[in-house]
């Protein structure tokens, strides 16, 4: 007899619905402690439900892909949906998500049984990954037997972690001067040194919004090549203000930046920047950046005004990668390139 389960895309400012449907799999995390069954995935919560995905289900079950409390896809577990640990899966929009299924995603299922889209609308939170039970046996076999099996899509890739001479240069060729090269690299250093401390025993609660700014967001953007005349700190509210000119005023702010504490949710951040940049009237301001300790997220201003409800750009300064799983191949260098002096919001 089949079993139902459910599976979480992410959260509104980490969608990982398209990465599931373009490449048939599906990912949790955390993923550092290594592989699925361990000494580390024992006991109830997260920990758990990674050994239930690594473990319990087979092929032929059906699977729910979730978003908040809404189903939007159904997918099979095929024959050659075996669980596996992808090492190169360990940056995500900065979650490490190694522990991978391969699943049949079928959108036009959702359409044959769209009971199914509301089947969560009343339990106020649901795990990550979960058997379901709500749903009955015979409505699950019924489900089951719309199957038909078809070659998978291929899985996506991600590029390497750029090495410190590889990122110079990368960012030399990308057109960034040597001096600005070799001052960013170092700032880059110091970040994921400071960072790797942050997660040690020693930091506590740390660091705070304010000390990613301190210590991270203007040290980096002063290796890019902005002045400190430029770069407002705690501007009418916004941690980081940055402006194309003087004088510093609402009509020459071209980027905002709003942090948040380490493993604090973005999604937040971007919505509170999105409202200064609207309370503040700035029409010049063409890039939202959130930052959570050294990794950022960027977020290009459309042609009318709006705003994407995802970012366009990303940077973990303690990996910069050339190529990363979301957004869909999104580069550090360009991201780092799209914010200097002069070029900032151009890609």
């Amino acid at each position: 007899m089949p079993q139902l389960w459910q599976i979480a895309a992410g959260e509104p400012a980490r969608d990982y619905r398209e990465l599931f449907l373009e490449h048939d799999l599906m990912l949790i995390g955390p993923g550092t402690p290594g592989p699925a069954p361990g000494p580390a995935y024992k006991g109830a919560g997260m920990m758990g439900a990674i050994h239930s995905f690594a473990t319990e289900p087979s092929p032929g079950d059906p699977v729910l892909m979730r978003l908040g409390h809404d189903v939007v896809a159904v997918g099979i577990i095929p024959e050659e949906g075996g669980y596996s640990w992808e090492e190169h899966y360990d940056d995500v929009l900065g979650w490490d998500l190694q522990h991978t299924r391969r699943v049949q995603w079928e959108p036009d299922l959702l359409a044959q049984f769209p009971d199914l889209k509301k089947v969560f609308a009343t339990r106020k939170q649901q795990p990550t990954f979960t058997r379901v039970h709500v749903v009955d046996s015979a409505r699950v076999q019924q489900l089951a037997s719309r199957f038909v099996a078809r070659e998978l899509k291929p899985l996506p890739t991600v590029g390497p972690v750029l090495k410190r001479e590889e990122l110079g240069i990368e960012l030399f060729a990308s057109g960034v001067a040597n001096d600005v090269v070799d001052r960013l690299i170092n700032v880059l250093e110091q970040v994921k040194r400071l960072s790797a401390w942050y997660k040690g025993k020693y930091a506590g609660d740390r660091p705070t919004e304010h000390e990613v700014v301190a210590h991270i967001l203007v040290p980096l953007l002063r290796s890019l090549g902005w002045s400190e005349q430029l770069l407002g700190v705690e501007w009418n509210r916004v941690d980081v203000a940055v402006f194309d000119r003087t004088p510093t005023t609402q009509e020459n702010c071209v980027a905002v930046f709003e942090a948040k504490g380490l493993g604090e949710p973005l999604d937040r951040a971007f919505e509170q920047a999105r409202v200064y940049v609207e309370r503040l009237d700035l029409t010049r301001c063409r890039l939202i950046v959130t930052a959570d300790g050294g990794r950022l997220m960027v977020y290009r201003r459309n042609n009318d005004g709006s705003w994407p409800e995802q970012p366009s750009g990303y940077l973990n300064c303690s990996a910069p990668r050339g190529a990363h799983l979301l957004p869909k191949q999104a580069s550090s260098i360009q991201t780092l390139v799209s914010l200097l002096p002069g070029r900032l919001g151009h890609w």
